[in-house]
């Protein structure tokens, strides 16, 4: 995952922005790998588009390039979906095709039963978008264009490079994220050898952020953000208080993993997908201390 700026380190409220480039700021005092069955699922990831719910079939088009857009078919009823939510959809996929109804060419891809986290990556970026709001029993049509599908679709339909796609989705159900609790907890993984990180110093790390799941060996459940070469001054609440306690004594060149209850990190704020009263596990190599 790419990281923010460095007005983005960790520092105050998260926000989602571009795909997932809003992990940075989720370290921030604000701020099991789910299993996905399909070619269309599995392949095409983190790309970016926007949603639209004007109606219409057509996206606005100039230049000959579609728009990410999408249109309700059908209404359902309950929960609506939001970011961080697990949801079950099928789908049908054809190339977009002007020439056809509904625009509708040849069918590339179908799946009656994938399960995903919104928003976690693990999807091309117009199911993350384009499920957002919807209720159970929904439908929606949703126009993907190519640079969307950049991925490509190896093996599950070989649509031609540069092709615009519609998709047809159906919500089947959802229901909410949660974590396994774990007391607080610092296990050194790597010693270090260089300098010893104390309050006041300005740390320079490398980390990987998952929601705690007891089933896995080293807990790491669904991963929710990292960050390459992020500074931030220990100590000093720039930072959840976890990793203000819990990297205090590591030394340069060592490798960190905190596991920290909601108190240590979000508490009762939903940040992202990471959801209210999460345990948290974070996996942290410290490069620099100043």
């Amino acid at each position: 995952m790419e990281l923010g700026s460095t007005a983005n380190r960790i520092l105050e409220e998260s926000a989602l922005g571009d795909g997932i480039e809003w992990t940075v700021a989720m370290v921030s005092r604000m701020g099991s790998q789910v299993r996905v069955i399909s070619g269309l699922v599995l392949l095409v990831m983190a790309l970016t588009g926007c949603g639209s719910s004007s109606g219409n079939d057509r996206a606005p088009s100039f230049w000959n390039q579609l728009f990410f857009n999408y249109t309700d078919l059908s209404f359902g009823s309950g929960a609506v979906v939001a970011d961080g939510d697990i949801v079950t959809i099928s789908y049908v996929a054809w190339l977009h095709d002007d020439d056809e109804n509904d625009d509708k060419g040849q069918q590339i891809d179908s799946n009656a039963g994938v399960e995903f986290i919104v928003s976690a990556g693990q999807v091309i970026q117009g199911f993350d978008q384009g499920v957002v709001g919807m209720k159970v029993g929904g439908e929606r049509r949703l126009v993907v264009p190519a640079h969307l599908t950049t991925a490509g679709f190896e093996g599950y339909g070989n649509p031609p490079s540069g092709s615009d796609l519609v998709i047809e989705v159906k919500l089947l159900s959802i229901r909410t994220l949660t974590t396994d609790s774990a007391p607080y907890s610092v296990t050194d993984i790597r010693m270090g050898d260089g300098a010893e990180a104390k309050t006041g110093d300005t740390l320079i790390i490398d980390y990987g952020g998952w929601l705690y799941d007891a089933s896995k060996s080293d807990g790491r459940g669904v991963q929710f953000g990292d960050a390459a070469r992020l500074s931030f001054t220990l100590g000093s609440g720039e930072v959840i208080p976890g990793f203000d306690q819990g990297l205090v004594g590591m030394k340069e060149g060592g490798e960190r993993r905190l596991i920290l209850p909601p108190e240590f990190a979000y508490g009762e704020n939903k940040v992202g997908i990471i959801p209210a009263n999460s345990t948290l596990v974070f996996y942290v190599t410290l490069f620099t201390v100043q």
